[in-house]
């Protein structure tokens, strides 16, 4: 499966260079991903708009579609499965310390609830890297969030802002690609 495909079907729109992080890959390398996948109309570039990027089409997420179902044999599913329910258990926690985060601007509290988000990387990283055992892009998310915390010491984006590679938007991200994976939805396990 095309990894920038995988990534904007989890963004639902991004720019190369939002891309390029997510996939710890250079700009160019994903630029030449990206116009591969536009000859072939699999996606298509927003130029315009408040939020300008690139997104998969209807033949993107076809595509994305066919090669989610080549991946999921029983062993990747169960597998899968195990390591989701250890991500699943700290998903409350994860939500409730970014709620708390966008209610206060007190600097004691935002230290604290980085603290506490070190405690929950804590315990997801062995997971991640038992997922990324059986799919290389779970193991990433690991190192995704790890890098979110160094950076939130010093730069507050980094915990719940969409504009960059925060805490929240890769949590979000590995629970969606989670949920696909494992054919499950938000509405039906209740995880918004």
């Amino acid at each position: 499966m095309s990894s920038v495909l995988q990534a904007l079907r989890l963004k639902g729109r991004a720019t190369a260079a939002e891309l390029a992080v997510s996939l710890g890959s250079t700009a160019d390398e994903v630029d030449q991903e990206l116009a591969s996948l536009a000859e072939q109309h699999l996606v298509v570039e927003r130029t315009t708009g408040r939020r300008p990027g690139w997104m998969l089409t209807g033949d993107g997420r076809e595509q994305y579609d066919a090669s989610l179902e080549q991946t999921r044999t029983p062993e990747v599913l169960e597998r899968l499965g195990l390591t989701y329910h250890d991500f699943l258990e700290l998903n409350a926690s994860v939500k409730g310390l970014c709620a708390r985060w966008q209610e206060t601007d007190d600097d004691g509290d935002r230290f604290e609830i980085i603290e506490e988000l070190h405690s929950v990387q804590d315990k997801v990283a062995p997971s991640l890297r038992s997922a990324g055992e059986v799919l290389a892009r779970f193991g990433a998310y690991a190192n995704r969030l790890a890098a979110a915390l160094e950076k939130a010491a010093d730069d507050h984006r980094f915990v719940v802002s969409p504009t960059v590679d925060s805490y929240h938007t890769v949590w979000f991200e590995c629970h969606e690609d989670y949920l696909l994976m494992l054919g499950r939805s938000r509405a039906d396990e209740g995880s918004w």
